[in-house]
């Protein structure tokens, strides 16, 4: 498990920010092109600000996976571009319809 300064899990921290399956959104982090949101505090951040942080995460990952040529592209604008970061985790937090929507149609991502 990654600790995160002073003792702190993944998952404690996850906790802390309000994610109600923080050992599953945890592994999601902890593993593959995800990881580098563990040191990000404004994308943690943002998936806390959405309706269901979690769902977020989730709707993330299967977006990357979805689009997989262009997942490397979607994690820099997301680390550099706060409009889009924060539309984007709303969105995938709001409904699991609209992550399956972004998910089946990759390409929409940029639209927002």
């Amino acid at each position: 498990m990654t600790t995160l300064g002073r003792g702190t899990s993944a998952s404690g921290r996850l906790v802390r920010l309000g994610f109600t399956d923080p050992t599953r959104s945890a592994a999601l982090l902890e593993g593959g092109i995800l990881g580098s949101l563990l040191d990000d505090d404004h994308a943690l951040h943002d998936l806390a600000g959405t309706a269901d942080p979690d769902e977020a995460l989730r709707g993330l990952a299967r977006l990357l996976d979805a689009d997989a040529g262009n997942a490397a592209l979607l994690l820099t604008e997301l680390g550099t571009d706060d409009v889009l970061r924060h539309r984007l985790f709303s969105v995938l937090g709001a409904s699991r319809e609209l992550s399956d929507f972004l998910v089946r149609h990759p390409e929409h991502w940029h639209q927002l």
